[in-house]
């Protein structure tokens, strides 16, 4: 059987085969430079499929079937294909798939609104994660500043019309300073105490602190900051320094830090990545939050927030040290601190906060 083909009517196109790798043919559906393609069916009941199959004059061709065969079987692996076979060496490979007929496509519509709700689901879980952590959840964006300063202001809201006093600083802040065991009375008039110490935090974050407070409408009326003289001998910018934090940064912190930058476009670019990734970004936090007990345990958070007590105070976690342990702590601090203490000096970008 012989018709014409296309709009050129010398273009004669070969005889419609009868059958292939146990489909009939129905009809031919388009042909290429290298294949062509036929409906078919395996029987009256079964559903059509398409078979494309090797272009009947590039059997011959080695070249020409070798890249048909290379082309077909990458497009196996797809998963819309539904298997190739080889007809052998002188007929080349077949490939099946399902058919969609012209202007009839529920499966390949039903498919795209998938794919495309799926997308949506996950631009709003990326986009949501990312206003939460901004706004309502501070907490899940950088732990130990919003788990305290939900804190503060609860004890605030409890405990109206005292004076506020804050203490900012690192670690040693958080597990030095016990406002519970100052003996303030709780009355009217005395002093509220709260620590605000933040494990690492050195001049940069003290003052990242103390202006966030402030935008959130905490003025203390008494600040007590801690000094700790080889801190101030950390340099490099703020991009460098909160490297590692990035992402537990807000949109304003950006601002507060901008004089502290010498390449501010390179922070914003290392928050927006971190930040429209939230989900990956503060992964640790998260789980740390939700589900601990997944993570090993030199990935979990919880710490930083459950041994915290009402003031802000986090007691050393090893209640009791021996003398031994406690010799070979002095002897790595001392250690580590040597080179800062013995050619001491306030680096340019700290001396700037």
């Amino acid at each position: 059987m012989t018709r014409r083909g296309g709009d050129d009517p010398a273009v004669a196109v070969d005889p419609l085969p009868l059958e292939l790798v146990g489909y009939r043919v129905l009809r031919r559906l388009a042909r290429g430079s290298h294949a062509v393609r036929y409906l078919g069916s395996a029987g009256p009941e079964a559903d059509p499929v398409v078979l494309e199959a090797v272009e009947p004059s590039a059997r011959a061709d080695g070249l020409r079937r070798a890249r048909a065969l290379e082309e077909a079987t990458v497009a196996a692996g797809a998963a819309h294909i539904e298997r190739l076979l080889d007809l052998g060496e002188g007929e080349g490979p077949v490939l099946v798939t399902e058919w969609f007929p012209r202007g009839d496509l529920p499966g390949l519509l039903g498919a795209r609104a998938a794919l495309g709700c799926g997308a949506a689901a996950v631009l709003a879980a990326l986009l949501g994660m990312a206003a939460a952590v901004e706004t309502v959840k501070p907490e899940w964006r950088d732990p130990e500043y919003g788990h305290r300063l939900n804190q503060l202001r609860a004890l605030r809201s409890a405990h109206p019309g005292r004076p506020l006093v804050v203490a900012v600083g690192s670690s040693r802040t958080q597990m030095g300073v016990s406002p519970a065991a100052m003996g303030f009375a709780d009355a009217p008039g005395a002093p509220l105490v709260f620590n605000f110490g933040q494990s690492g935090a050195g001049p940069l974050r003290m003052d990242l602190t103390v202006e966030r407070l402030a935008a959130e409408g905490i003025v203390p009326d008494v600040l007590l900051v801690e000094f700790f003289p080889a801190a101030l001998a950390h340099d490099g910018p703020a991009e460098e320094q909160l490297k590692a934090t990035t992402a537990r940064l807000s949109w304003g912190d950006l601002r507060r830090l901008e004089p502290y930058t010498t390449d501010r476009a390179a922070l914003r670019r290392r928050w927006a990545g971190g930040r429209f990734a939230s989900w990956h970004s503060l992964r640790l936090v998260l789980m740390s939050h939700w589900q601990p007990n997944w993570l090993p345990w030199h990935d979990r958070l919880a710490f930083q927030w459950e041994m915290t007590d009402p003031f802000g105070f986090s007691p050393y976690p090893q209640e009791d040290v021996s003398d031994a342990d406690r010799a070979r702590g002095i002897a790595r601090v001392r250690e580590q601190y040597a080179g800062l203490m013995s050619d001491y000096r306030v680096g340019p970008m700290s001396d700037r906060v």
